[in-house]
């Protein structure tokens, strides 16, 4: 699960960690205690307890180094100052569902790797730079509007999608929607037409009241 924009949302997880057991979140707004805080602690993780949580090195995610991609769509806009690459850093966290709760509440452990960058970026160095394929793309209330999105995660023109569409496994196969707002939003018409299949979606409370994800199949 690749979820870019993350902010401190669990939502993905919350929904699918019955399918999933991997998750990236990445995000450029937070501090490092204030993620560490939120990865010893999240209420997302209701009936899990943290196993274990430590540093990941760049060496460790990107073992052959990263060059960016030729033709790496360029921003829409600068990146904020509390951004840049000199305040990066990458936590990984892994949990173990307790015996209170059976199966149907997820899966035995799931891991999340929290990323402080630049979703797009990221993404080229994950995927792209180490020949993988994420098997779910989450876009979620990514900060479009008067947010410090660099990009517009959801526009099919976009550098997110151009890039994603570059990879040579092909696009990931499954794309999460969702943010507050009408349910219509996000459950009749993908941003990305290539997801055709409405596989299931789900409502929940939210700061602005409720939000809705939509999960969407090639």
């Amino acid at each position: 699960m690749y979820y870019p924009a993350a902010g401190s949302d669990a939502h993905d997880i919350e929904l699918l960690s019955r399918d999933a057991c991997s998750f990236i979140h990445v995000d450029f707004r937070e501090t490092e205690a204030q993620i560490r805080s939120q990865l010893q602690g999240t209420p997302g993780f209701a009936g899990y307890d943290l196993i274990g949580l430590r540093q990941v090195s760049a060496a460790e995610l990107t073992p052959r180094g990263w060059q960016p991609s030729e033709g790496l769509p360029q921003m829409q806009r600068p990146l904020p100052e509390y951004a840049s690459p000199a305040n990066s850093f990458a936590l990984w966290a892994v949990y173990e569902r307790r015996s209170t709760h059976s199966a149907d509440h997820g899966a035995d452990r799931f891991s999340l790797l929290h990323l402080h960058a630049e979703g797009v970026a990221a993404y080229d160095a994950l995927y792209l730079g180490n020949q993988q394929q994420a098997k779910y793309l989450c876009i979620i209330q990514p900060g479009e509007g008067f947010g410090d999105n660099p990009y517009r995660f959801t526009d099919p023109e976009g550098a997110l999608h151009k890039l994603v569409s570059r990879n040579p496994l092909g696009l990931p196969d499954f794309l999460v929607l969702g943010g507050g707002g009408l349910p219509e939003f996000y459950d009749q018409q993908p941003c990305w037409t290539e997801y055709e299949q409405l596989v299931t979606t789900r409502r929940f409370p939210s700061s602005v009241g409720s939000a809705t994800l939509a999960v969407w199949a090639r």
